[in-house]
């Protein structure tokens, strides 16, 4: 049992009420017809970030993040040129390798 703020009068009450004891304003509860959609939409949400990957969509996450992170290192103003330009072929390789193996950019 949890006290709520009565809308009206500012006083509180308990959440099991059905109107407020001290000015008598009626509690809106939800409805049924708007629980229903809000909880089919979680169930959706919930099954669509825990459904099983297949590994190949793991491997192409995997490996756009390898990229990725090769540019942001290639990026780093702390390397030299030299250093940087060879990081950028380095990137582009597995950019290119990507491509070939499955038909798309990253």
């Amino acid at each position: 049992m949890a006290l709520i703020t009565c809308k009206e009068c500012s006083k509180e009450y308990s959440d099991t009420a059905v109107a407020c004891p001290n000015c008598g304003a009626r509690i809106k509860k939800p409805r049924l017809w708007i629980r229903i959609p809000l909880a089919l939409a979680a169930l959706f949400f919930a099954w669509a970030a825990l459904r099983d990957r297949s590994p190949e969509e793991i491997e192409m996450a995997q490996q756009r993040s390898a990229i990725k992170l090769c540019w942001d290192e290639q990026a780093r103003k702390s390397n030299s040129i030299g250093s940087a330009q060879f990081i950028a072929g380095a990137c582009e390789r597995m950019e290119t390798e990507f491509e070939q193996k499955y038909g798309h950019k990253p």
